[in-house]
């Protein structure tokens, strides 16, 4: 049997999860500068992760990577920084997802129905969890690029929004 998940009816949950915990940080942090906002999915079971990065944190980060190479850190226009919101400077609110299945003890054959309605045959045997990775990114970038609450927040100079999926390719920062 395939099961099947609607995302749709998180959309405005999630919306509002971001809405209300940047909110929140911004007035219990207001002498902080943010450098980043991150969020950070976890994968199958799953979990959505906001955390907030500094500048001195994201250096910091950097000067104890580079030595592993590119792969260890982002780089952009504006300089090197840390690209993987659980390491950065605060570990702030986490989404759960109420009634989600965990997709490692479902049947491999879903189906998952995105938030503009179309609809993704996924076997995770054969595509893989980046299959559901990929779609999932896709939802949570569409709200994180449409996001403007960050302008609560105390700003560094240079400050970046980044999404980061577990143990996938996709991932992706700006600045906005």
């Amino acid at each position: 049997m395939i099961s099947s998940i609607d995302l749709r009816p998180y959309k405005q949950p999630i919306t509002g999860f971001l809405s209300d915990s940047v909110a929140r940080f911004a007035a219990e942090h207001s002498d902080d500068s943010v450098s980043a906002l991150g969020l950070f999915y976890a994968g199958l079971n799953p979990y959505l992760y906001l955390s907030f990065d500094t500048k001195d944190h994201s250096d910091a980060y950097v000067a104890k990577y580079q030595h592993e190479g590119d792969d260890w850190y982002g780089k952009d226009k504006a300089g090197s920084f840390c690209n993987n919101p659980p390491d950065f400077a605060f570990q702030f609110a986490e989404f759960d997802f109420a009634d989600f299945p965990d997709l490692y003890e479902v049947n491999p054959a879903i189906t998952l129905t995105d938030f503009n309605g179309a609809v993704h045959n996924v076997h995770l045997e054969d595509d893989g969890d980046e299959a559901v990775n990929e779609i999932m990114f896709h939802c949570f970038l569409t709200i994180l690029e449409s996001f403007h609450g960050y302008t609560k927040l105390t700003r560094d100079p240079v400050f970046r929004l980044g999404l980061r999926m577990n143990a996938s390719a996709f991932d992706k920062f700006w600045t906005p």
